[in-house]
């Protein structure tokens, strides 16, 4: 073996390790500036998720929670007593587009009636009785159709008997609470 063997690999060794380390000041550059981009970028993104250090558990602003909470029946056939009185006292309004959004508004309480009767502990019986009056009171609200006649009046007494009705069953049954 000659020296002149072993000068070329240490030679080339310089050389390889000049390279790799001029690569490897680039990359860890790279990794730092992702690293405080990330660091800037976390922080951010969660100023909006702060926590209630006052510590009671409820909202700061309840004025801008959305929470949905469905009727309870009796909630709900106070309503559609509520509204029926509005509806017919506003049979003759000049405003048909207000009359029209109060009636479906209406319908919607009665629609849901048998359903929010469900979640009570109303026996099966009187189910389908709440059943079968929703379904009559959708019928007297049916509008009538002028032009072929067909259809009746908007039949005031009997609503009141049958929403009377609804409400001695939502007085004596209280909903379930899930």
């Amino acid at each position: 073996m000659s020296v002149r063997h072993f000068t070329v690999p240490i030679a080339d060794f310089r050389e390889r390790f000049v390279r790799i380390g001029g690569q490897s000041a680039e990359r860890t550059r790279t990794i730092a500036m992702a690293g405080i981009c990330l660091g800037l970028l976390v922080p951010l993104c969660l100023v909006g998720c702060e926590t209630n250090s006052s510590g009671d558990k409820g909202p700061q602003h309840p004025h801008h929670t959305h929470v949905h909470q469905h009727p309870t029946f009796a909630e709900s056939v106070a309503q559609v007593r509520s509204r029926s009185v509005r509806f017919t006292s506003n049979q003759g309004s000049t405003d048909a587009a207000l009359a029209e959004w109060k009636k479906q508004k209406l319908l919607e309480f009665i629609r849901q009636l048998p359903e929010l009767a469900a979640d009570t502990d109303l026996k099966k019986k009187e189910w389908d009785r709440v059943n079968a009056i929703s379904k009559e009171l959708l019928g007297i609200m049916k509008p009538r159709d002028a032009a072929s006649n067909h259809g009746s009046p908007f039949d005031s007494d009997r609503f009141a008997v049958l929403i009377a009705e609804l409400e001695t069953m939502a007085a004596s049954n209280q909903s379930l609470d899930f």
